[in-house]
């Protein structure tokens, strides 16, 4: 509806129509897709229906590069400027301090959707904490949020049949006040991103900027991936792949567990991230549309 309002506006005072998909009405359509014959038609109405709102546009907006692709794929954008302009990450969400050694400590902070198997991270988790090689006192996870169940699976159950009580813990919602001060205790951050292909959640963002190891488990074509090698930062697994799972726990703890220092371990700079960054970056797009 704002779309719409927005279009007969800049109609009726002959003003440059700027369209910000910060959350675009398609991604409904596309979730709903095949499910009943009743989206085809809906889905049409609505395609001709955001047509007309980019025909009379002068600059679409979108905050993933997927985004991007899904609109200039689905609808007639001609030569009209696509804009990417990121959610990035607020000054206050960066981390000062640097990530404690001699233990490995992780966490996750967030919400155990359905499509974010947390399983295949846990066993991998498990086969690593079994070894002789690993000290598991040194080896902590952290869920905290809803994260009790996933899909009617219950992790404490599941915890405590693989007899993982000591290393891992199911913690229910803190004020975000606390969860800054757990994240900043830790040194990884663990990022549940699976079925998510157009979409960056803030999580992602605030984790670029805490200066903590990032180990992200989703699809390598989804938005999220492409986010993390861009900016370089962070271990993207495909949600399947517990051997590289294995693989990226082990190294992190050689890296945090038996170095005693992160001398040489410096994380790339993320401030083309931060907020500030990228409105500089929709200013540019805005004065150019006006003229200024």
């Amino acid at each position: 509806a704002s779309y719409v309002a927005g279009m007969m506006a800049a109609r009726r005072f002959n003003a440059p129509l700027v369209l910000d998909f910060r959350d675009p009405w398609f991604l409904q359509r596309l979730a709903m897709h095949g499910k009943h014959p009743a989206y085809a038609y809906l889905g049409r109405r609505e395609d001709r229906l955001a047509q007309k709102c980019i025909d009379r546009a002068s600059l679409l907006v979108v905050t993933s590069p997927g985004t991007a692709e899904y609109m200039t794929g689905t609808y007639v954008i001609g030569d009209k400027p696509v804009s990417l302009v990121r959610n990035g990450y607020d000054e206050e969400s960066i981390i000062q301090s640097e990530a404690p050694y001699g233990r490995l400590e992780m966490i996750f902070a967030g919400t155990i959707y359905d499509k974010r198997d947390p399983f295949p991270f846990l066993e991998a988790l498990s086969e690593m904490v079994k070894s002789n090689a690993v000290d598991r006192d040194k080896v902590r996870f952290r869920l905290v949020g809803n994260c009790e169940s996933w899909n009617g699976i219950s992790l404490t159950a599941w915890i405590d049949d693989k007899s993982l009580a000591d290393v891992v813990s199911v913690e229910g919602f803190m004020p975000h006040a606390e969860i800054s001060e757990l994240m900043e205790a830790s040194n990884v951050l663990v990022n549940f991103s699976q079925g998510q292909p157009l979409q960056i959640p803030a999580k992602s963002y605030e984790y670029l900027a805490s200066k903590r190891d990032v180990l992200c488990i989703a699809e390598s074509d989804s938005d999220v991936a492409r986010l993390h090698r861009e900016a370089g930062y962070g271990d993207v697994i495909e949600p399947d792949n517990k051997e590289a799972m294995r693989a990226s726990l082990r190294k992190l703890y050689r890296k945090y567990v038996l170095q005693t220092s992160g001398t040489g371990d410096a994380l790339p700079d993320t401030s083309a991230y931060r907020r500030s960054a990228q409105f500089r970056e929709l200013l540019s797009a805005l004065e150019a549309v006006a003229d200024i």
